[in-house]
Parts: structure tokens; sequence; C-alpha cells
């Protein structure tokens, strides 16, 4: 279990004031300021920040400025967060990310994401995927999935997922999960998969076992399936995951976003996600949330004891707080 808070830091305003500049320059790497990464700068001023910068005044800045006023561990934030502004307006541009490496190399910071969106900046998108899936929590699921069954009957456990196979045995116990009393976790699951028509593991197309977690998640941080809620699952995820965190937050930033399926299953696209009032708000808040979580559910968490716990006694002892519902400024054109 892990129980130190991995919420973002909170710089203070001098510094605040030359992180904004510097995601300025990301976000206006081919032009004007693009809307999502405006929306993105204003966001973390509300939510993070505590500062009231107009954006679209910003100076520019070097590197080297940065770097002369900028601690660790900030440097790697700020480098995350300039990555994150590449992919909220469309497919990452090699202006974008040629900005953020500039940075990266003068703060010291080696972050492999950005080789990944690098690559898709630069159209090579077959070995972006490649390179962002052998991060990702997707591959770790097929690894724990081999590493538990063994090499034959993970891979049979993985085709389920793509409609190859089904397995009776291992669907029989999430099918008995209907018959737990209303308010338990498990009949929340059982109810999660049937409203939202989606196969139970051990069905033909049901996801593996190792990744009924993100199912869970979706139960117990109340997020819908639909884009926005798939954004916030993967940051409200990256703060509670320790392998890789950065990558699970780029997820649903890759598919919703930047319009680049990593995953072998359509998704549906939408328009400038992030430029839409309160998205990145609850985008940055939906992390902080998750990084209040009291242990990595994705690392081989025994959820059967739970199942048939009271879902809101299951949310109190992981820590996991209300969902807190955006404010009118939030919501707001900007």
């Amino acid at each position: 279990m892990h129980t130190s808070s991995r919420s973002l830091l909170r710089p203070p305003p001098d510094l605040a004031v030359l992180g904004m500049r510097a995601m300025r320059m990301v976000g206006a790497a081919g032009g004007p300021l693009l809307p999502g990464a405006r929306r993105l700068m204003l966001a973390a001023q509300r939510t993070f920040l505590d500062v009231d910068i107009p954006v679209d005044d910003l100076a520019p800045i070097e590197p080297a400025e940065l770097a002369r006023s900028f601690p660790q561990p900030l440097r790697e934030q700020i480098v995350r967060a300039m990555i994150v502004a590449t992919l909220v307006d469309g497919e990452p541009s090699a202006a974008a990310t040629a900005v953020v490496r500039r940075f990266a190399e003068e703060l010291g910071v080696e972050e492999p994401a950005l080789r990944t969106v690098e690559l898709f900046a630069h159209r090579h998108f077959a070995l972006g995927k490649v390179d962002f899936l052998r991060r990702s929590n997707v591959g770790r699921m097929v690894r724990t999935e081999i590493e538990e069954h063994g090499l034959i009957e993970g891979a049979l456990r993985l085709l389920g997922s793509r409609g190859y196979r089904e397995d009776p045995m291992v669907a029989a116990p999430f099918l008995a999960l209907e018959d737990l009393p209303e308010g338990s976790l498990g009949r929340a699951l059982f109810a999660h998969y049937r409203t939202n028509g989606f196969a139970l593991p051990g069905e033909r197309n049901g996801f593996p076992e190792a990744g009924v977690y993100h199912d869970l998640t979706h139960v117990l941080g109340g997020y819908g399936t639909d884009p926005l809620g798939e954004l916030q699952i993967g940051a409200f995820t990256a703060g509670y995951i320790r392998d890789n965190p950065f990558y699970v937050a780029m997820l649903p930033l890759l598919l919703f976003c930047a319009e680049i399926n990593v995953t072998p299953i359509p998704h549906d696209r939408v328009d400038h996600l992030f430029s839409q009032p309160g998205v990145a708000e609850r985008y940055l808040r939906a992390f902080e949330r998750g990084a209040k979580v009291t242990r990595d559910l994705s690392d081989r968490w025994d959820f059967w004891p739970e199942l048939r716990r009271p879902i809101d006694d299951v949310r109190r002892d992981l820590g996991i707080e209300p969902l807190e519902a955006p404010s009118d400024a939030e919501v707001s054109p900007a």
C-alpha cells in the first residue's frame, strides 16, 4: 500500500508565472495560443496554482531562464504539463514537441512519454503505438495475465477480449454478482457491465480479469464511460498508480483529444473536447482525487473480498473522496 499523496505541487506565485510562460510557449508553438492549451492553463490556475494571470498576454521565456529558478521536482511536473499541452488540441505537432524537448533538456528531465509523443508528432504512428503500449497499463495487464496463468492460458484469456473465445468458468463468479445486495460494490460492478453493454470477464469480448480494476475504478470513482468520464478515469488512475502513471493519464488524451487510437478497439471521436468549459478542471481534479487513494488498485489488488461490502465502506477505506461537482466558474465560457 502507499499512503503518501502524489498531488500536484503548488509552486509560489513567482514560479507559477514562469511555468505559465513555458506552457504558453507550447500552446502557441504554431501561432496563436490554441484553445485547449488555453483552457488547461486557466484550469491549472483555478485548481492548484492559486494565481490569476491573463494567459494571452504572457511573455515568452527561454528554457535557461526557467532552469535558473525551477527546483526539482517542479521540473518534472512542468515537463509533463507541457506534454499534456501538446495533446489537448488534436494531433501533436512537431513544433510543439520541439519546444518541450528544448525545455526538458535544459531542465535535465528525462521523460519517456516525450519520446512517445514525438513519434506521433512526426507521424511514426506504428512505432509510437508500440512505444506507448509497452510502457502503459495495457502492457502491464497483458504481462499480468501471462504471469498469473502462463503463456498459453494467458494468451487465450486475452483473445477473449477480441471475441475469439469465451470461458464460462471465468464468467461464473462475475455473473453471480447480480445476486449480491443492492448497495454492494459487486452489485454495482455487475450493473456497470450490463448497463453499459459490456461483456463480463470470461464472456466473449469481455475484458481480462487483470483489467477489472479499470471497471472497478469507474464504479468507485463515479465516473462515466463517455469520453469525458474516460478522460477523468485516466487522470484519477494516474493519481493512484505507481508504474508509469503518466502513461495512464495520456491514454484518454491520445484517444479523445489527439485522435490517436493506441488500443485494438474503436473509440468515439470527440472534436475539441478539452476546449469545452470545465473539462480541463475536471481532468486536473480527478488526478488530485486519485492521488489520495491509499493503494494502487491496478497492482494485483484482491478485490473479491470487497465485492460483498457496501460500496460506500470500500470507498471510505480506500480514501476515495466524494465526487466534486464543477463550480459555476469552471463551466462558464472563458
